[in-house]
């Protein structure tokens, strides 16, 4: 997977999509990119997943909003 990022700004092209992240003062926005409404849920789960497992000690809420 092809990873780019600063520590303001990340995109990480997988296989199913793209995902965009950026940091904001206190928030990280995620958009998530793919070719179908199914593929989206899975991405999402997958972002989401792995955010949980990164941030246990401070487990983040995660809303996520199509467009």
């Amino acid at each position: 997977m092809q990873v780019e990022f600063t520590p303001e700004h990340g995109r990480i092209e997988l296989r199913s999509g793209v995902c965009v992240l950026d940091a904001e003062p206190e928030t990280l926005v995620l958009h998530v990119e793919t070719p179908d409404e199914a593929t989206l849920d899975n991405l999402q789960d997958v972002v989401k997943r792995h955010l949980e497992r990164f941030a246990w000690k401070d487990v983040p809420e995660i809303d996520w909003v199509k467009r």
